[in-house]
């Protein structure tokens, strides 16, 4: 991994576990896709993104997602141009994520009607990023990726796969009964859980992978010219304790200024994630729970919007 951001070839993305936080996850990757959308010459104007802004982002070749994390990844890589309509949706139905996943991905598969030779034309200028599922096995509480290459043929069932994904995204989010936050702090804790509280897969049981992994690698991450960015709606704590390490990712977060609860700056879970013991990200996980208005989550696809336009422009004023 390279230890600038500019300097890199290509981004990954790393979707954290959120819950019902995942509009801001939404928010996060519509500014990123409005980004991406510039690179190509028939581009219309972007809403988000200023007239003559050059953030000079990498493209994004791989992503990677844990919990509802794992939806927001599935819609950037398979359902960009449907992000949007996503978000709407699920703000105003205040839930039902996989729900909607499993609807408008059998629609985009089942209701596509372009040419393979139309389509093998478009994803040479634009090939999408592979897909990385992140889930928990029962067995061991051991940390499993399912991987999906870029999707070339949409209009070819075999080669969408959706079923396939829909098993891992609902494995990834299937919150064991017997689940406790320890599990995810307390990293060197042997984990595993009944395979009735799993998702059978070829053969083995998996849970959430967010107790695993919080927000997973994906196999890039490490190739040369890579350069991962954490996305999560819980903040990280104190920038100077881990933002200089060349292995550290860059994250887009929240700002967080409010009082700790712990006497101590920054907790590390499981897969190195960082998460500040505060105020904020108490109130967070409420709404990550469920309780939460249409309004409310709103206000965090808006919050992951603005989030992510601060990091591109520090991003961008730290090239010059």
């Amino acid at each position: 991994m390279t230890s600038t951001l500019l300097n890199s070839t290509f981004i990954t993305l790393r979707f954290s576990g959120c819950g019902h936080l995942l509009p801001y996850h939404l928010g996060v990757s519509t500014v990123l896709l409005e980004e991406e959308s510039r690179r190509r010459p028939s581009n219309k104007p972007n809403r988000l993104i200023g007239p003559g802004v050059d953030t000079k982002i990498p493209k994004v070749k791989a992503v990677a997602g844990s919990s509802a994390g794992a939806i927001a990844a599935a819609m950037y890589s398979r359902l960009p141009h449907r992000l949007e309509e996503y978000a709407s949706t699920f703000i105003s139905e205040r839930g039902h994520a996989l729900e909607i996943l499993k609807t408008m991905l059998h629609e985009e598969e089942n209701g596509s009607t372009t040419s393979s030779e139309t389509l093998v034309t478009r994803e040479k200028n634009s090939l999408p990023p592979s897909l990385h599922i992140s889930a928990t096995k029962c067995a061991d509480g051991s940390h499993h990726l399912f991987n999906f290459s870029p999707n070339l043929y949409p209009n070819i069932s075999s080669c969408w796969a959706t079923d396939d994904i829909l098993e891992a995204v609902k494995a990834s989010c299937s919150i064991p009964q017997s689940f406790h936050p320890a599990d995810i702090v307390f990293k060197n804790q042997s984990l595993s859980y009944p395979n009735s509280e799993g998702v059978l897969i070829d053969d083995d049981y998996f849970v959430d992978g967010g107790i695993a992994a919080p927000a997973p690698s994906t196999p890039r991450d490490n190739q040369d010219g890579a350069h991962p960015i954490i996305i999560s709606p819980i903040s990280a704590g104190s920038r100077s304790l881990f933002f200089g390490e060349d292995d550290a990712p860059r994250r887009i977060s929240p700002l967080d200024n409010s009082w700790r609860l712990l006497p101590i700056s920054t907790l590390v879970c499981r897969g190195n994630f960082r998460v500040k013991p505060s105020i904020q990200n108490l109130k967070a996980m409420r709404v990550a729970s469920g309780m939460a208005a249409s309004v409310e989550l709103q206000e965090w696809y808006d919050l992951g919007v603005s989030d992510a336009l601060r990091k591109l422009d520090e991003w961008s004023a730290s090239s010059e």
